[in-house]
């Protein structure tokens, strides 16, 4: 092994993918959208409110995925997906 190939493998940084919720956003819009849905729908009567509850359910679980974001472990810079393999600010090495 030359000295180059011991510098570059001493330099390889590695880091995991990992989840983090927004609070604020466009998911946290829809689940707001969701809640509104539901409270309005009592206006329409016992039917309304059961089609309300379940526009509420589909809502708040659209907005929970929207509102979920990758991010590097080591530079905590957002990342596209789970599936990305190598972090774009700090070119980290990203394991599973």
């Amino acid at each position: 092994m030359s000295e180059t190939d011991t510098a570059t493998a001493e330099e390889t940084v590695t880091a995991r993918p990992k989840r983090k919720n927004e609070l604020a956003g466009a998911g946290a819009a829809v689940q707001a959208l969701g809640i509104v849905v539901f409270l309005l729908s009592f206006l329409l009567g016992p039917i309304g409110a059961v089609f309300g509850f379940i526009g509420m359910v589909i809502l708040l679980l659209i907005g929970s995925r929207m509102s979920l974001r990758w991010i590097c472990s080591n530079c905590r810079n957002r990342i596209d997906s789970k599936k990305v393999t190598v972090c774009p600010a700090c070119h980290a090495r990203l394991q599973r």
